[in-house]
């Protein structure tokens, strides 16, 4: 049965409610009608029992009309499993292309606990557009992923998984990994479908992609309902959004999410135009230099002091660094830990003691350099997997299992980082950030950091999105499945760090691994993206910054393993087109580096390897960085909207260890408007030889073309076809009027 209006309706399968499909030009698949929803309930226990839609013998649809709107009420009744009934309300307005749905389980019986809703279940054929198909996925992970290719998502680590204990660290967890709680299914000129929860809670989520049979694919929207149920009952208290996209791209999808963050969520911090919290150099756009001070090149062996030890043996190669990129650095050390490298939740004092470690800071800033560090978050090293360091006798002594995330069958274990030597960083566990020990040790050890003069702490590295564990204690004070509390407990430990923070003149950043989930921007203004990681499973486009950026801008980070999957010798020039991706994102710079003050491709990349061609890194680094110092209005403060289009007349390849290549193009263009309504479009030729694009000019309109910041602009008339040169390594500034 079709129910809803000409430009939007939905078809359901009248005895059992699945979602058969809706106006989305027969992108939405589901003809064995499988079911629309699961929910998960544990027993006392701690046993997980699903019950999907297809488990209760009653099924009826109620059709009802208000003003403007059809509001259905989908009722199931009698389930075979345990006792309970649960009905879905779906509101389609009559002036849009969406559908809002709302979830009621009622008649709980106090022998269970329900956990998580899954649903409504969106099914769509399993042959992507790698397979011939008419469709890409847009999945939210670090920053923004589109698959093309389900198998290279099953093939690579990490797989698709069920949000279960221990929370994963690169899995679709929201708020984590997964940035934002959407998802869409994209056919170009076909459309496509977007599924999101539009819940200013910030719940936590599992956002996901699952096989349903051998030719459909399925997407999960996997809401935890922990402290919601009271007398029996669940109310889902915001929409899930359900909706036709008229144009499938990532950017239409993204604009949907946008728009109801940007009307409804009164979470985000003040945008960054106005944000006093900021320091001064946020805005001067410091290039990020990243470096251990033990090891070559990443966590195994004896991991000695290198030639950046004694620290401030490093300010010769910054001053250099700085001068060649003609910009401030934000020195940011790895292994500088006085108790082990990557072993949370202790960090001070620094290798060395605190003496030489504050001679480096005070070194740099008169030189006029900043420093940050990294740390490791909410994780508890038992015993360190690099060096000799251990904690047991702490945690025996002073009971500090009851600290920690606990599983619901009351297991307590870690896969964070953790393993043994050559396979991890340390032997541990997850701690509970409800708990207030956790909260209080937190503090203290940001506390002794931000005492020292450190500009930046990224203390919640392998936080991946600033999100904690997931914590299923029946002990600990919070309800014994996950749900708001933990997001909300995050959010008090922000606050309190930010009051701390605050005291300090210098206004010292927090950050986490990755971008910061959207509920914790707040807290979190700068961070180490991860955008790289997607290409083990497909293909990362810019979406956080789409949807945040005049609210947060990040660094491009440490690059962590992305050797593992990306040819540095089939594509030597991907590191140029990683700086080039960063800076069409909208965020700041970075490099790593490895001995003798060389650039390096990634972090977990032995020095011994052969490092990229370090002249035109530096050029390209300089060149873009100058345009980010300049135009702040745009590329600091500013919005992403959607390019115009142009023609580069080539394509660019990333090409993966297993010979698979990921598509680009080979002059990356991002659009930006500032605050005062001006437009520019940015085109950067991350290549070492000259580019040629050909664009039209709208009829009406002018365009100031720019070379470089300095230079003054060429009118560009309008109604013509235009071709401009690109030098190598370097961007220009496209700048529109009427």
């Amino acid at each position: 049965m079709k129910i809803g209006h000409p430009n939007f309706h939905l078809e359901l399968d009248g005895k059992t409610g699945a979602l058969i499909g809706f106006n989305s030009n027969g992108l939405l698949k589901n003809p064995r009608g499988l079911a629309l929803f699961e929910l998960g309930l544990r027993d006392q226990e701690g046993r997980l029992i699903c019950i999907e839609s297809s488990q209760y013998q009653d099924f009826q649809i109620q059709e009802n009309f208000e003003s403007g709107v059809t509001v259905l009420n989908l009722v199931y009744r009698n389930c075979s499993v345990l006792p309970n009934d649960c009905s879905v309300q779906v509101r389609i307005p009559h002036d849009g292309c969406q559908s809002f749905w709302r979830f009621y389980v009622r008649g709980i019986d106090d022998s269970v606990t329900l956990e998580w809703i899954d649903g409504p279940r969106v099914y769509f054929d399993r042959s992507l557009r790698t397979d011939g198909g008419a469709c890409e996925i847009f999945w939210p992970a670090n920053e923004g992923c589109l698959i093309d290719d389900y198998a290279q998502r099953e093939k690579a680590g990490y797989k698709p998984r069920r949000i279960d204990y221990p929370t994963p660290g690169v899995w679709g967890f929201y708020p984590g990994d997964c940035q934002m709680q959407y998802l869409a299914l994209l056919g170009n000129e076909q459309g496509g479908v977007y599924l999101g929860a539009h819940d200013a809670a910030h719940g936590p989520k599992g956002v996901e992609i699952f096989p349903a049979g051998d030719s459909l694919l399925r997407f999960a929207m996997q809401v935890f309902c922990g402290g919601q149920v009271k007398d029996g009952a669940y109310e889902m208290d915001f929409d899930i959004v359900l909706a036709s996209l008229q144009i499938g791209n990532w950017m239409q999808a993204a604009l949907v999410y946008r728009d109801w963050m940007e009307k409804d969520d009164h979470s985000l911090p003040v945008k960054l135009h106005s944000n006093s919290d900021l320091p001064d150099w946020y805005v001067q756009s410091p290039v990020v230099v990243a470096y251990p001070v033990r090891g070559d090149g990443d966590d195994k062996g004896d991991l000695n002091c290198n030639e950046y030890y004694p620290y401030t043996q490093a300010l010769p190669v910054i001053e250099k660094l700085g001068k060649e990129f003609n910009s401030k650095i934000l020195a940011l050390l790895m292994h500088w830990e006085g108790t082990a490298p990557w072993a949370p939740p202790y960090v001070w004092p620094p290798l060395g003691g605190e003496q030489i470690f504050y001679d480096y800071v005070q070194a740099l800033h008169e030189i006029g350099h900043l420093l940050g560090v990294y740390c490791s978050g909410t994780g508890w090293t038992q015993t360190s997997s690099i060096l000799q360091y251990s904690c047991e006798e702490q945690f025996q002594r002073e009971n500090l299992d009851r600290q920690m995330c606990v599983g619901p069958e009351g297991q307590m274990y870690s896969v964070i980082c953790n393993g043994p030597k050559d396979q991890g960083q340390r032997i541990g566990f997850d701690m509970c950030v409800d708990r207030q020990w956790v909260g209080d040790t937190v503090l203290r050890e940001i506390e002794k950091v931000i005492q020292a003069d450190v500009d930046y702490l990224q203390f919640f590295d392998q936080n991946m999105g600033g999100g904690p564990a997931l914590c299923w204690s029946k002990d600990h004070g919070h309800p014994s499945v996950p749900g708001c509390w933990h997001t909300d407990a995050m959010l008090e430990l922000l606050e309190k760090i930010k009051h701390a923070t605050s005291k300090l003149q210098t206004k010292p950043l927090i950050g986490c691994e990755a971008a910061a989930a959207h509920p914790f921007i707040s807290g979190m203004l700068f961070n180490d993206l991860r955008f790289n990681l997607n290409w083990q499973w497909g293909k990362s486009v810019p979406a956080y910054g789409f949807i945040f950026h005049e609210y947060v801008n990040n660094f491009m980070g440490n690059q962590v393993c992305t050797n593992w999957w990306i040819d540095h010798e089939k594509c030597p020039s991907n590191l140029l087109f990683r700086i080039a991706y960063t800076f069409s994102a909208g965020d700041m710079l970075s490099v790593l580096l490895k001995d003798h003050g060389d650039i390096h491709w990634d972090w977990v990349n032995k020095w011994s390897n052969t490092p990229p061609v370090q002249q035109s890194v530096i050029d390209l680094v300089r060149n873009l960085n100058i345009w980010r110092v300049a135009y702040p209005e745009y590329l600091c403060f500013g919005k992403i909207m959607i390019p115009d289009r142009l023609d580069s007349g080539r394509g660019y390849q990333l090409i993966r260890r297993d010979g698979t290549i990921i598509k680009y193009d080979s002059v990356l263009s991002s659009k930006w408007e500032s605050i005062d309504g001006h437009c520019v479009q940015f085109l950067v030729n991350f290549l070492p030889q000259e580019q040629s694009v050909t664009f039209q000019v709208e009829p009406g309109h002018k365009i100031n073309f720019f070379t470089a910041p300095d230079v003054k602009g060429i009118v560009l008339k309008s109604s013509q076809l235009h071709e401009i040169m690109i030098a190598p390594l370097s961007a220009v500034m496209l700048e529109s009027s009427i």
